[in-house]
């Protein structure tokens, strides 16, 4: 067929549903005569019924054709069928049309379907017809002998007359309108009602486990894994998510991974951050994740907010917030450094102006305070954040604080004056006198300025403009 389409010529299925069209008003045909006292009609033409038959053509346009909706399926089927209830309600006869009734509507809606006590409809047993093969299998059986002589109504009395639920029936049916193989759906929702859990593993491990390694498409795991295994608060964040048009398939698999993460004994925080930041959910996406792992009262749920109340887009301002969220402190350390922070700022907020208004925002009042300072003296953003990333490898006594001397070697390398340790992979920066004296004053703190090795007119500046900041902030 690809050959034949590649080549232009177009294969006929008018003809091939034709054929099986003919097929199965045969077999309509067929079953009718094998009726009591309809076949001895349809045989011998001893009774003039012929106008209160059905048209047997109808009737398989009714069973195969997926173009129709089901209501227009089953309307057309009542039609047809609608005489002969009528017009031959006798002994035997009529009570194989009622057979043939339940066992085409089973066939069309793919399944037997009965009323839980709030009146959902729920899955007796599956009547798989998702291929005209599979109907027309189905069909002689169906129509012949009723609904429960089909395997699956068989394998449904055997086992107790155990439906599915309302929410087992809701997601079958949702995995089958996706494109789920109904085989597969069937499976899956009769495997995960059956865990029931070990001495060392939870049923809703295994539950969650079976869904994660199951054969279907990922949209087809959303829809299960809303239906039966998530929480009311994750219900309510893919409602958001799905909404904002986000991918479902996605979605479920970042909330699966992250139940995964809850089972680890160590780095559980850790990998529940990699799962959002690794996935290929959107910025805006992502935030609502790192919102509902978090909480919402959280330090870390309230970036987003605060960043765009600040004047950054709502997409920058949920890259900055996701770029901070998933952190992690550097080995060794127990937190997360001002650093590390500030770096994530610079290299997700875009533009110098948003990289300045998403640093003021996030840091500290001390930081925020020396920074404004350094900024009204002409210092950049990036280069603030490469002097602070900088200033450890000068630490001589490595105790955290850095002496006026050291603060001044740092400079100097950042200048190129002196070596930088890998991983510093950035190029020198260019700095006047005034600059360095700004930045010197800023990160030592010194309350005079006359000390300041690159400039004390410069020096004194700053130092009067930190001062009068501090007062300013005392109230």
């Amino acid at each position: 067929m690809g050959v034949d389409m590649a080549q232009g010529e177009r294969p006929s299925f008018e003809t091939e549903r034709k054929d099986a069209y003919e097929t199965a008003a045969g077999l309509f045909g067929n079953v009718a005569e094998e009726l009591p006292f309809i076949g001895g009609v349809l045989g011998g033409g001893r009774v003039p019924i012929s106008s209160a038959l059905p048209d047997w053509k109808n009737l398989a346009k009714a069973a195969l054709n997926d173009g129709w909706s089901n209501e227009k399926r089953l309307a057309t089927a009542a039609k047809e069928l609608g005489n002969p209830l009528t017009y031959l309600a006798l002994p035997f006869g009529g009570g194989q049309i009622k057979k043939i009734c339940q066992g085409l509507e089973a066939v069309i809606e793919g399944g037997s379907y009965a009323v839980d006590n709030e009146g959902n409809p729920i899955l007796q047993y599956p009547v798989f017809n998702e291929t005209q093969k599979d109907t027309l299998l189905s069909l002689p059986t169906a129509l012949a002998f009723g609904k429960s002589a089909l395997p699956t109504a068989r394998e449904w009395t055997e086992s107790g007359f155990k439906s599915l639920n309302a929410k087992q029936t809701a997601c079958y049916q949702g995995m089958a309108a996706l494109g789920v193989p109904q085989r597969d759906a069937f499976g899956l929702i009769q495997a995960l009602g059956s865990a029931n859990g070990t001495e060392t593993e939870s049923a809703s491990i295994q539950k969650l486990k079976l869904l994660q390694e199951a054969d279907i498409s990922a949209e087809g795991k959303s829809v299960v894994y809303y239906g039966l295994l998530a929480l009311d608060k994750e219900r309510a964040l893919m409602d958001e998510l799905a909404d904002s048009g986000a991918d479902m398939g996605e979605t479920a698999r970042v909330l699966m991974e992250l139940k995964d993460a809850n089972v680890l004994e160590d780095g559980k925080s850790d990998a529940k951050k990699e799962a959002i930041a690794k996935s290929s959910l959107s910025e805006e996406e992502k935030d609502a994740m790192f919102r509902y792992v978090l909480g919402e009262d959280s330090k870390g749920a309230a970036y987003s907010q605060a960043l765009a109340d600040a004047g950054l887009d709502k997409h920058s301002a949920a890259a900055v917030a996701n770029a901070l969220n998933g952190l992690t402190p550097e080995e060794g350390a127990k937190t997360v450094s001002d650093a590390q922070k500030w770096r994530a700022v610079m290299d997700t907020a875009g533009s110098a102006e948003n990289q300045k208004t998403a640093l003021l925002t996030i840091m500290s009042d001390s930081a925020r305070m020396r920074y404004e300072v350094a900024d009204s003296f002409g210092i950049e953003p990036e280069t603030w954040v490469q002097l602070k990333e900088a200033l450890p490898q000068f630490d001589e006594d490595g105790n955290g604080s850095y002496t006026g001397a050291e603060v001044e070697n740092a400079i100097d390398a950042l200048g190129g004056n002196g070596a930088l340790l890998a991983p510093w992979d950035k190029d020198p920066l260019r700095l006047s006198r005034e600059e360095k004296a700004a930045l010197w004053q800023a990160f030592t703190g010194n309350k005079s300025g006359s000390g300041n090795p690159y400039s004390t007119r410069v020096g004194k500046q700053v130092a009067r403009e930190l001062e009068k900041a501090r007062e300013e902030a005392k109230g």
